[in-house]
């Protein structure tokens, strides 16, 4: 990284109404929406600290239907990483990674970093009322680190826009350290895929 200001381009991707808007107005505006107006296309761009450095922050967050696959991989070109997005309490939302996402990602963004991230992680304890529903509905810590590992992807985190807008910066932040640092880059994602095995 040289001194001054430098910038990152984040593509935010995944279904419709797994938390990405959310997500990005914690981080841009501090705040929780409870109530989110559809997003075809968006930019936002945010000033931000990394390592004493002041960089430009880009997302491009994007709605998930097949229809909009055309203005999605406008995204892709100019962007450094992609942050897949699925909600951990919408298990539909998690099985699109593979079904739906990984091929698109494969089409239009390859060699560059991935990030899979689990959203809405404070809706797991009781999310549904019924018990089996729920186990069957939520997607669990180690169901991620696999996904992760099965798709290339750097990093598997979760987080809370609602309850814990630091798990949304750690988001972010670590999108900014894989753009920065590709050489750490190999070496942190074999260490978090052993952290993540299945004991």
């Amino acid at each position: 990284m040289e001194n001054g200001r430098d910038s990152v381009s984040c593509v935010l991707i995944g279904d419709d109404n797994v938390g990405k808007s959310c997500l990005v107005k914690v981080l841009t505006d501090g705040k929780f929406l409870k109530e989110v107006s559809k997003t075809i296309q968006e930019s936002y761009s945010k000033l931000v600290v990394f390592r004493e450095k002041c960089i430009n922050l880009i997302i491009h967050e994007t709605a998930g239907e097949d229809k909009y696959k055309i203005l999605r991989s406008l995204w892709y070109s100019g962007s450094d990483i992609a942050i897949i997005c699925f909600s951990t309490v919408d298990r539909a939302s998690f099985e699109n990674i593979f079904s739906k996402w990984l091929p698109e990602i494969t089409q239009y963004f390859k060699g560059k970093p991935i990030l899979l991230v689990g959203t809405k992680s404070d809706l797991k304890k009781g999310s549904v009322k019924n018990p089996l529903q729920r186990r069957s509905s939520i997607v669990s810590f180690n169901e991620g680190c696999r996904a992760a590992e099965e798709i290339g992807a750097a990093f598997y985190l979760e987080c809370s826009s609602r309850k814990d807008s630091q798990s949304v910066w750690n988001v972010f932040e670590k999108s900014i350290e894989l753009t920065f640092l590709p050489q750490q880059f190999q070496l942190k994602k074999k260490k978090i895929n052993k952290t993540c095995s299945i004991q």
